[in-house]
């Protein structure tokens, strides 16, 4: 679905625009875990200055619960595919 939509788009464009808000989505369960590490590792420090992400306040440890008022659930390594492609698709 998603290569017949790029082939698409780039006989009618020449070219595919992707968006990119300035996140690495994790899984809510791996998240967890790695939130301890992170939050020692970084403490103090803020990353992601100028990001679109960072510009709309979002923090590393923030949970997205919805996109565009669409909700979404990251709770699972499977599951973030479909989120970053609504991510990428978007405007």
């Amino acid at each position: 679905m998603i290569a017949k939509r790029i082939v698409a788009g780039l006989v009618r464009d020449g070219s595919i625009t992707r968006s990119y808000i300035g996140i690495v989505p994790k899984a809510l369960r791996t998240w967890r875990v790695l939130r301890r590490r992170h939050e020692h590792r970084n403490a103090g420090r803020q990353r992601g200055g100028g990001l679109p992400a960072s510009n709309a306040g979002l923090r590393a440890g923030d949970i997205v619960l919805s996109i565009d008022g669409k909700k979404v659930d990251g709770r699972f390594p499977e599951e973030l595919p479909p989120i970053q492609n609504m991510i990428a698709s978007g405007p």
